[in-house]
């Protein structure tokens, strides 16, 4: 089911202990990859492809030294695909990172053979600016958690049942790995608020540029400015 633990500020992920990270790779041993932003208006960085947890650790101690203001960590368990390093999250796009905990709601016929149901999503969002990303992908999301970190801060958003934490500023997408992390579970952050025509699972397209097509002709009402969003529309925010 994997693991995110997901910290917006440079103490949360000081928080974070050797024994935090052993547990979580224990539990969720297929692979190992994290995304990064070390000043508030810096572009995200992704290392992954960390196939043991030795490599792991030695690329968190080092980003330690960094001291970064915002961080994702991924823990892979693997239910779609093979543990392979490429299969690691998160998956870069155009504008940034995403990194998804769950199972997506996609087709035999529509994900990848030599791929997992995150990269499929991944690649079809490549080229998509984020907050077309955070609509195109409800129909997928199957009540998993998903995070975008953005190139540009104001655009990172993050839907789905996350918890929070007894640290302030991180929170986690499931609590069974970490349960003595556990403060509570969020209410859903999602785009319930913005209507979109039902798409029959059968007929959703797997490309980015007839995805987009499709949403833009049954889309009913525009996206607000990125400016007017709230961490209630699933907007940055803790």
């Amino acid at each position: 089911m994997c693991l995110i633990l997901y910290s917006t500020t440079s103490v949360a992920f000081a928080a974070l202990t050797p024994d935090h990270l052993r547990r979580a790779w224990d539990g969720n041993p297929d692979g190992f990859g994290m995304a990064y932003r070390v000043k508030k208006k810096d572009r995200v960085h992704v290392e992954k492809g960390l196939m043991s947890l030795a490599k792991a650790e030695k690329a968190i101690d080092a980003l330690r030294l960094l001291n970064p203001v915002e961080v994702a960590l991924h823990f892979r368990f693997a239910t779609h695909g093979s543990a392979k390093p490429r299969l690691t999250h998160p998956f870069e796009t155009d504008h940034g990172a995403f990194i998804h905990n769950g199972v997506l709601s996609l087709s035999s016929m529509d994900l990848d053979p030599a791929g997992s149901d995150t990269s499929t999503l991944a690649r079809m969002l490549r080229g998509v600016r984020p907050a077309d990303a955070r609509v195109l992908s409800e129909p997928y999301r199957n009540g998993s958690r998903l995070l975008y970190l953005a190139h540009k801060p104001s655009q990172t958003w993050r839907k789905g049942d996350w918890h929070k934490t007894i640290v302030p500023g991180l929170v986690m997408s499931q609590a069974y790995s970490l349960p003595e992390l556990k403060a509570y579970k969020e209410p859903t952050i999602g785009w319930s608020k913005t209507p979109y025509a039902p798409w029959p699972q059968d007929t959703l397209p797997v490309d980015s540029a007839s995805l987009m097509a499709r949403y833009r002709a049954n889309r009913v009402v525009p996206l607000p400015p990125m400016d007017e969003l709230t961490p209630d529309d699933g907007g940055f925010g803790l």
